[in-house]
């Protein structure tokens, strides 16, 4: 099913050995964004660890347990969605998106995340994904509920953030029957 045409310049793809240097130099630009958000464990420190975790990133493809998709607009790599923690027995998943600061506000993620979506349910046959957002990140929280998820609660000190403190997640959650209702 992947890669996904958008539109004439938006396309999801896998994660690819070639992409390091450019998604590395991507996530490096919007560092300071991505650690208020994100956990560091998720953002790379070096390109070596990049390239390790695109081969981790294969490997769960060929699995089936996660897609590490791209975001590529105009040819160019300016964003991740990402599914995890696949459960085909339960028919359900994770996701997760972030996007260059510059192009914030512009609609991709929206698309680039109901493109996701639309196969996690039709072409996996998924029943629930849930989304995990920190509850101050309006941005991504306003995607989730354009996209018609709906906040379960609110998680307390779910994760250890890059200051070292606890932060909150806000669970949200899409069923099958609300994505085609």
């Amino acid at each position: 099913m992947l890669p996904i045409r958008i539109d004439d310049t938006l396309m999801l793809r896998l994660f690819e050995e070639q992409d390091a240097a450019e998604f590395y130099a991507l996530m490096r630009r919007n560092e300071d964004r991505l650690h208020r958000w994100l956990s560091p464990r998720h953002v790379p420190t070096s390109l070596d660890a990049m390239n390790e975790r695109i081969a981790r990133a294969r490997q769960n493809a060929g699995k089936g347990t996660a897609l590490e998709i791209m975001i590529v607009l105009g040819g160019v790599i300016v964003g991740r969605c990402t599914m995890f923690d696949i459960d085909k027995t339960n028919a359900k998943a994770e996701i997760g998106y972030w996007l260059d600061a510059g192009l914030e506000g512009k609609g991709i993620a929206t698309k680039a995340c109901k493109a996701m979506l639309e196969y996690a349910f039709n072409g996996l046959e998924l029943n629930r994904i849930q989304l995990r957002t920190h509850p101050g990140n309006a941005k991504s929280v306003a995607v989730a509920e354009r996209l018609g998820f709906r906040l379960e609660g609110i998680m307390r000190q779910e994760f250890r953030g890059a200051s070292g403190h606890y932060e909150d997640s806000a669970l949200y959650s899409l069923l099958a029957q609300d994505w085609r209702g």
